[in-house]
């Protein structure tokens, strides 16, 4: 990795501030590099390329914010990274760039409407994949200078999708919504925060995960529609983790990291020797919440074929790597089994 702080000197974009990438931004360059991780990311390429139009759409996923940009076209981004791949590259940078235009200069989505969980949702589902792609291209030393200005680009829009959501009603509301949703926000904010040095971001960031974290049960679960959701207490401890890879203050990590562990153990301890996640008490994608991949009861929900790379991502971020990666490889098998390497995404 290069030192970014002197690569941006030369940047149109000398407002920004990337000394904390040469600490913060390492943790997601390393983590797409280990070898779950970059398979499940050159597989997710692979679904999403081919249906990926010109314009950066991907016209058969149901929610309309999930097909312009953010987490598809981030897995383009790192695929191509991983594999030198400058056209992948910029097929998904052209996703992220659809995505950034349905938000006017101010930061709005232009398709939103005036519920302010609908801003949030909106907002935050581009700005998912969008950072996380950006992140890539300023950590790697082997990408095109054109994609970096790109990812530069993209920054100016992206700082006022999160400031637009940074209002003291919108900050006390997003626990409100769902966990997963605080921790996404506080997340996003954190990391824009210090890609664009705006302190002001990265202490509503912690505000954000001060409050979701109030939101864990006693046996680790961050609840969702009122009771347990595999799917979605994944998705939980996964955007917990994307904080604390950005985050400096120690003691503050480790309050976050201690919770993140309650949650992960509650996770895997139902998880089978299969790699089978067990549903029957999901409240949103299992049988009381009923959404499954083409319908199929006891199929692999949603939400949970994305849970190899979060119980991954988590036993990288903390060094557990052996005894989390095993646990993930077993489910992510049992996933593709199950529901087939090739089946739409359209979470």
């Amino acid at each position: 990795m290069e030192d970014l702080t002197e690569a941006s000197a030369g940047s149109q974009y000398p407002a920004y501030n990337f000394t904390p990438l040469a600490t913060f931004g390492n943790v997601e360059a390393k983590a797409i590099h280990e070898p779950l991780i970059s398979q499940i990311a050159r597989e997710s390429a692979a679904r999403f390329a081919p249906r990926m139009r010109d314009d950066g759409i991907v016209p058969r996923l149901r929610n309309h914010v999930a097909r312009r940009g953010g987490e598809q076209s981030f897995y383009l981004v790192a695929a191509g990274i991983l594999d030198g791949n400058d056209p992948l590259i910029d097929k998904g940078m052209r996703g992220n760039e659809t995505g950034a235009a349905d938000f006017d200069a101010n930061g709005i989505h232009t398709f939103s409407d005036d519920r302010p969980h609908m801003l949030v949702k909106r907002s935050t589902i581009f700005l998912h994949g969008a950072v996380r792609a950006v992140l890539l291209l300023l950590t790697h030393d082997n990408v095109a200078p054109v994609f970096r200005e790109r990812a530069l680009a993209l920054l100016p829009k992206m700082h006022a999708i999160v400031s637009n959501l940074a209002t003291p009603e919108n900050v006390a509301m997003i626990p409100d919504i769902a966990p997963n949703r605080g921790f996404l926000a506080g997340a996003v904010f954190q990391e824009i925060g210090l890609l664009t040095g705006d302190d002001s971001l990265v202490k509503i960031a912690r505000q954000v995960m001060e409050n979701t974290l109030t939101l864990q049960r006693n046996d680790g679960v961050f609840p969702e529609k009122g009771g347990s959701d595999t799917a979605y207490h994944s998705l939980s401890l996964f955007f917990l983790c994307r904080y604390v890879a950005m985050a400096a203050d120690p003691e503050f990590r480790s309050i976050v990291l201690a919770a993140g562990q309650r949650g992960m153990d509650w996770l895997t301890a139902r998880i089978d020797d299969n790699g089978v996640i067990d549903v029957s008490e999901n409240t949103r994608v299992g049988p009381k919440g009923a959404k499954f991949l083409r319908g199929q009861r006891g199929a692999v929900s949603i939400g949970g074929q994305h849970s190899p790379q979060h119980i991954a991502y988590f036993g990288y971020l903390t060094g557990q790597q052996d005894k989390y990666y095993p646990i993930a490889a077993k489910v992510h098998a049992m996933n593709k089994q199950r529901i087939g390497a090739n089946e739409d995404d359209d979470e």
